[in-house]
């Protein structure tokens, strides 16, 4: 006998290694864990399968070193096939999935009690649930006691502070909690990973890479804070979306998921079968900043964001100030020919530092200029708000305060107890829990257009669920939230006068009209070689019935195909398009 296994490794390529069953090896099955050597390495590996033999002759097959826990499985078989559809999903080869999913796993690792796992295909209910704050002990631990039913959890939370935070005032209320984040040692992270199928706690708190912790049938999944984009793995391939693999994994094995969070996202609300929502909006002061300049005031500190700061500082309490550029400008630009200094690297606009300009996207860097590159004018000024001017402008008008400026930019070191607190966007994800700790007398968002504005279609559902996050925080902490823009009628501030309900229903209408997700998965596709576009139809309405409709070229052998989409991932059939095409999700 044989078993075919992944290696949890970083190969830059799809396939399974053949290995020779041991006689007195326990009995092996699909998503069972094994020890086998590669190379002159002893490594971790996936069963995929077992069978009678390999396409190798057995001389050329390495037996396997040891089967962990006994044989007994960590993926359900419909795990295992999610697995197959994950990697062809962000296009990572399934070894290095597997690397990123699994605990690292020490060489010995002792006695472990036996594992229970299962699915019920066809079970499945997702759900998404608004709340007044994500950080309210009581009303979360209630809402996850209650989802929960008496049975044990897994709750994926976006960063470690979020999960040291719930871990806390889960345990305070009883349940035995297990946590699967931070820098643990290998033997502590595997006793985690597994203590929900060995039945030792109660509910196991994890951040992204928890999302397939081996799990008995019927237990449910909970994605706490599920609007933070923490969830979304950016530093290392594959980047995928915990949120979406949760979500995948409810339907394949039957599980019940709870999407919790101030704001759902708009693919939790449009996923979900059941939603409570608030039916209140927020309370909140609008500031016109294109009446303010008509009265003669150019700044960005006005006269009422200034009273709330000072009232704030009269009753000893902290105002919190969000600003999300860093940097002393967001650009500088020359006065006589309109142009903005650019990178000599990438032509990005360069950010304003105080002593030098810095580029966001390829990070370089380089001595402010005198002159303009472009025409040598000496009339350069520097353009937009960020926060080290702001610092600068609060400075002046309350010397007396301890004006504190937060960037995220070391996080070991951010410093957020002062009078008045400036910071990025960092302040409202990863350094949120210790806001809790803060009586705040004012909420301020100096130029709110900053937090969403691009030319990405989900800005304003960014910008919402944002703005929706502070004026949580504010109501929580019972302080007022002032907004200043320049574009009073953009959409998202309308937005916030109504219903969320309202606003979903309007996102999703637009997504639908013009083919975006949620509604719509978007795949770019290009080849190699010329073809003709019906010719291009043809080849995809031979793999999916009915999709060559849906696809337009948008440039030399370049198309775009919009499908409706039930369970988000990429259809099965991509895997039989011939090697010259590539294609990427949108």
């Amino acid at each position: 006998m044989i078993t075919r296994v992944i290696p949890a490794l970083r190969l830059p390529f799809n396939r399974l290694f053949d290995y020779l069953i041991p006689e007195d090896a326990p009995l092996l099955q699909p998503g069972s864990l094994v020890r086998v050597s590669f190379g002159s390495r002893r490594i971790v590996g996936l069963v995929h399968s077992v069978q009678e033999k390999s396409e190798l002759p057995t001389s050329k097959l390495r037996p396997l070193h040891s089967a962990l826990f006994n044989g007994n499985p960590v993926f359900t078989a419909e795990l295992l096939e999610l697995l197959s559809r994950l990697s062809l999903q962000y296009q990572a080869p399934l070894p290095l999935f597997l690397l990123q999913l699994l605990p690292q796993i020490p060489e010995k690792i002792g006695e472990f009690d036996s594992l229970k796992i299962g699915s019920a295909a066809g079970n499945a209910a997702l759900s998404c649930q608004q709340v007044e704050s994500i950080f309210n002990p009581a009303k979360i631990t209630g809402v996850i006691t209650e989802f929960a039913n008496k049975r044990p959890a897994l709750i994926l939370v976006p960063t470690v502070a979020h999960g040291n935070w719930l871990s806390e005032c889960l345990t305070k209320s009883g349940l035995r909690v297990a946590s699967y984040f931070g820098e643990l040692r290998p033997s502590t992270a595997l006793a985690a990973w597994t203590t929900l199928a060995a039945g030792r706690a109660d509910a196991l708190v994890a951040t992204r890479s928890g999302v397939f912790a081996p799990l008995p049938e019927g237990l449910p999944i909970i994605i706490f804070a599920e609007e933070e984009p923490s969830f979304i793995q950016f530093d290392a391939k594959p980047r995928y979306d915990a949120r979406l693999l949760a979500r995948a994994r409810a339907r394949a094995e039957g599980r019940e998921l709870l999407s919790l969070a101030v704001t759902p996202t708009l693919s939790a609300w449009h996923t979900a079968q059941n939603r409570v929502l608030l039916a209140e909006p927020p309370d909140l002061t609008l500031i016109s900043l294109a009446e303010e300049r008509r009265g003669g005031f150019w700044g960005f500190l006005t006269e009422r964001l200034r009273a709330a700061i000072a009232v704030s500082l009269t009753q000893r309490k902290t105002a919190l100030v969000i600003v999300n550029r860093k940097g002393a400008a967001t650009s500088l630009i020359c006065r006589d020919c309109g142009q903005r200094v650019s990178c000599s690297e990438c032509g990005s606009t360069m950010r304003v530092y105080p002593r030098e300009l810095f580029c966001g996207r390829c990070r370089n860097k380089t001595a402010t200029p005198t002159v303009c590159p472009s025409c040598g004018s000496a009339r350069l000024k520097d353009n937009g708000l960020a926060i080290s001017r702001l610092t600068a402008e609060i400075k002046k008008y309350f010397t007396a305060a301890k004006v504190v400026e937060v960037t995220g930019e070391a996080p070991g070191k951010n410093n957020i107890n002062g009078d008045i607190i400036v910071g990025t966007e960092v302040l409202l994800h990863s350094l949120r829990p210790q806001l809790e700790k803060l009586e705040l007398g004012a909420v301020a968002v100096p130029l709110a257009e900053q937090l969403w504005c691009g030319a990405n279609f989900s800005d304003s559902e960014e910008g919402y669920a944002l703005l929706r996050g502070l004026a949580s925080l504010a109501r929580e902490k019972k302080a007022p939230l002032i907004l200043q823009t320049f574009i009073p009628e953009h959409e998202v501030f309308l937005a916030l006068g109504d219903t969320p309900e309202q606003f979903y229903k309007q996102q999703l209408s637009v997504r639908e009209e013009f083919g975006y997700p949620p509604a719509y998965l978007r795949l770019r596709l290009e080849t190699s070689v010329s073809e003709n576009l019906e010719r291009v139809r043809k080849m995809l309405d031979e793999l999916l019935p009915g999709a060559g409709r849906q696809l337009d070229q948008i440039a030399k052998n370049e198309y775009l195909l919009q499908l409706r989409s039930a369970d988000e991932l990429v259809p099965v059939a991509f895997q039989k398009l011939p090697k010259d095409w590539r294609w990427e999700v949108k």
